[in-house]
């Protein structure tokens, strides 16, 4: 039943938790979310899916709500566009995630499994899908909010370590190469042609054996992200190949839960 949960891959065997009896109390008082939520929570806890989404736990989503409704009364800017979302219903709606890029993720108590998205830059309500489930495959697939994203990830909302490096002349492919040749890489993911034609060229490495994952974006902006007790060994080998390839790099700095 939740083997949907299985295209998601965990970067590390760290969680920021959510119990069951938290999602029970939330949907007890403000009552039911989307179908997959909780099984979701129970498996990840609170994180982000591939750098993109961010799904709230029931804390968030109830101590926001109230704000969030406001903000919806005094600033409506979408069409319904053939939905039955208007400006009326969303005003008992929860918001129970958003994207990186501002879009929220929101649906009615009564109606739960019929999700929608307000985006950020256009101007009609769309919807995603009858469950969970169904909304993240429609944002990481559709190609309505962002270029299709191909591989799923998680990245918990925990404490992290963090280094920064920048390339002082290497190509974005020496870079990337000189970090697989480590064997520490578990998975690479490229941007579309179209993006890199448009934004540069990205690569992400997923690097489970140190929690973590290595951003690579046109050469030039290199962030590392591990858990904070990773393997000083390991970390010392992803660091020597990003300076053998002719990257300087920072100190490795604690970085906060958000």
């Amino acid at each position: 039943m939740d083997s949907w949960l299985d295209r998601i891959r965990p970067i590390t065997t760290k969680r920021a938790p959510v119990s069951i009896e938290e999602v029970d109390a939330y949907e007890a008082a403000q009552g039911p979310l989307p179908s997959g939520y909780r099984s979701f929570m129970n498996r990840f806890g609170v994180g982000t899916v591939t750098n993109w989404v961010r799904v709230y736990p029931p804390a968030r989503i109830a101590s926001e709500c109230e704000a969030w409704r406001e903000r919806i009364f005094d600033y409506w800017f979408w069409e319904s566009d053939g939905t039955d979302m208007d400006h009326e219903r969303a005003l008992d709606c929860v918001c129970f995630g958003d994207t990186m890029g501002g879009d929220e993720l929101i649906a009615h108590p009564q109606a739960p499994d019929e999700v929608y998205i307000l985006p950020r830059n256009y101007e009609v309500v769309m919807r995603a899908g009858s469950s969970l489930e169904e909304t993240l495959v429609w944002l990481h697939e559709s190609g309505k909010l962002t270029a299709p994203l191909r591989s799923w990830y998680f990245e918990p909302w925990v404490e992290r370590l963090g280094c920064r490096a920048e390339g002082t002349g290497a190509e974005h492919e020496e870079i990337v190469a000189a970090v697989q040749r480590t064997g520490l890489v578990d998975h690479r993911e490229d941007a579309s042609p179209e993006e890199a034609e448009e934004d540069g060229e990205v690569t992400t490495l997923l690097i489970p054996c140190v929690g973590g994952l290595m951003g690579i974006h046109d050469a030039s902006d290199i962030m590392l992200v591990c858990d904070a007790d990773a393997d000083q060994d390991l970390l010392g080998k992803l660091i020597q190949a990003l300076e053998s390839s002719g990257c300087t790099t920072s100190e490795l700095e604690c970085v906060p839960a958000p």
